[in-house]
């Protein structure tokens, strides 16, 4: 993986734009306008910061770590601009992202949003893929709900079919 600058500088990129890109792509106008536009269109309270790298560590907690460093950079002030409430860092096989508190999101809603956004391979699309899954939290929810109803009224209907063979046979 190409070496990420200090989380103080990406915080600055981020503060910038919206959007650091390290590594291969970066110097690609073509690329870096579209996540630009990807990111500007994206709805999440307190704004989004998107950091592209070049490779996916071994370790893909590292990308979450990277995120926070530069959450920390953006909330300690470094880069003399307000930056973004959320930040992601994004690599080819992962990603990893954070949010001060102020965002109101949980690191649940995070960690699903971010499988949304690597379900994405074109990078542009996965900003909107993982700003829909934080708009719509409530779908993941629902469906394990649903599941769980079901489940539950079919172990309803298994035991009232157990008790009425016990008792006939009595």
């Amino acid at each position: 993986m190409t070496q990420a600058p200090p989380a103080a500088e990406l915080a600055a990129d981020l503060a910038d734009d919206g959007v650091a890109v390290v590594g291969v792509g970066a110097d690609d106008p073509a690329f870096v306008d579209s996540l630009r536009d990807a990111v500007a269109g994206s709805d999440i309270d307190g704004g989004l910061g998107l950091v592209v790298v070049d490779e996916t560590p071994a370790q893909v907690s590292v990308l979450r770590d990277l995120a926070q460093d530069t959450l920390n950079a953006i909330e300690a002030g470094e880069t003399g601009a307000a930056g973004p409430g959320t930040v992601v860092v994004r690599a080819p096989g992962g990603a990893g992202a954070v949010s001060s508190p102020e965002t109101g999101l949980a690191r649940a809603e995070l960690d699903q949003a971010t499988l949304a956004m690597v379900g994405e391979p074109y990078y542009p699309a996965s900003v909107g893929a993982f700003s829909a899954e934080l708009a719509d939290p409530g779908v993941g929810v629902a469906r394990g709900a649903l599941i769980l109803l079901v489940a539950l009224a079919v172990l309803a209907v298994a035991a009232v079919a157990a008790y009425r063979a016990a008792r006939t046979k009595n």
